[in-house]
């Protein structure tokens, strides 16, 4: 559960930095992104590894067929606990879906701010060889006859 919570953290200030241009923060961001994902991968292996033990399949459908065999007061603190924690998932889920389209969006303005900037850069005869500009249309300049 704490790892979801963690997790959850994480994406909220992805989202920050993210909002706030911190782009030195999104890599270490990134960082901890990857190893809470390893940590929680680790956690599930270990859950399905004790489904598996208890004979229930190792998913969701399992973990709610074994909360049903625990019975009491521990059964039902276990359900509790499993349904906080997928609750906990499904805000991640949306809370990483949230952060992948503002990504999207800002990797999109970025690539189109590249695109004029290349155009611009591919204009010949824009400077002259003293950095002056230079004129599109020649002629006489203003004020001379």
């Amino acid at each position: 559960m704490a790892g979801f919570r963690d997790f959850n953290e994480l994406l909220q200030a992805e989202k920050m930095a993210l909002a706030s241009d911190e782009i030195d923060r999104l890599a270490d961001l990134a960082q901890l992104k990857s190893e809470k994902v390893v940590q929680l991968s680790h956690l599930a292996e270990q859950r399905n590894l004790f489904l598996a033990a208890h004979s229930c399949l190792p998913d969701q459908p399992g973990m709610e067929e074994w909360c049903r065999r625990t019975r009491g007061q521990l059964g039902q603190r276990i359900h509790t606990l499993w349904e906080n924690m997928l609750t906990e998932a499904r805000k991640a889920h949306h809370q990483n879906q949230e952060n992948g389209a503002l990504i999207e969006l800002k990797l999109e303005h970025n690539q189109q701010a590249l695109t004029v900037l290349r155009a611009a850069a591919n204009q010949q005869g824009v400077y002259g060889p003293d950095g002056r500009p230079l004129s599109q249309h020649p002629g006489r300049p203003i004020g001379k006859v």
